[in-house]
């Protein structure tokens, strides 16, 4: 009899083990993802944070194609070019017929893999988006950030220009 309860007491034991283990398996998993989250958070936050500033600066855009945002600003020119999925910020003195300046990478941990500038003239607003939307009256869509491979999607950052 005594072999029979000591058996059912190591099973149970091993079962409580299996289930702690995984616990702390998914605890673990959740918290990574949790990580990853807040870190493309912090990206997107400063993405939208830089881009608000210069075209809160900005005194006309120069031009914008899907891959570059070049402003002209009060004594200089900004350009924000997306090469493979990294977006660059670059600024001088200047007219903005001839680049200069060193380009700067921006989102250092941070990819933008299906990015692409967009804009309104109408409005005088732009965006950045995975894809381009049709209708600015009711702009959806989104934003991919990139980091360590896992995706998160997160709403494109309009901005007007004043």
């Amino acid at each position: 009899m005594r072999l029979i309860e000591l058996a059912v007491v190591l099973a149970l034991a091993g079962f409580l083990a299996l289930a702690a283990s995984a616990l702390l398996f998914y605890g673990s998993e959740a918290s990574r993802e949790a990580r990853l989250r807040l870190g493309a958070e912090i990206a997107y936050d400063e993405l939208r944070a830089r881009l608000g500033r210069d075209m809160r600066e900005a005194l006309q855009i120069s031009s914008l194609v899907a891959s570059e945002l070049r402003l002209v600003v009060a004594g200089g020119c900004v350009v924000y070019r997306l090469q493979s999925g990294q977006l660059f910020r670059q600024a001088w003195v200047g007219g903005c017929a001839v680049v200069s300046g060193v380009p700067v990478r921006l989102l250092e941990d941070t990819s933008l893999p299906l990015a692409r500038f967009c804009s309104d003239p109408a409005l005088r607003r732009m965006g950045l988006f995975d894809v381009c939307p049709s209708n600015w009256n009711s702009v959806g869509g989104g934003l991919t950030l990139r980091q360590n491979n896992q995706d998160q999607v997160f709403a494109p950052p309009v901005v007007s220009l004043r």
